[in-house]
């Protein structure tokens, strides 16, 4: 590794594999401890990312 290439420290897997969805976990070997999607259903005009 070169300085400044950027390494990220975590994973981002999909929730569900295979399934569509916007929808992902961070996990660090066996830890499974954030999650980030995209809200369809809120009634808000505008599509957020949660």
């Amino acid at each position: 590794m070169t300085t400044g290439e950027y390494q990220p420290k975590y994973k981002w897997r999909e929730t569900w594999p295979g399934e569509g969805h916007q929808d992902f976990v961070s996990v660090d070997g066996d830890l499974q401890f954030g999650r980030i999607y995209l809200d369809l259903t809120s009634g808000s005009p505008a599509r957020q990312w949660r």
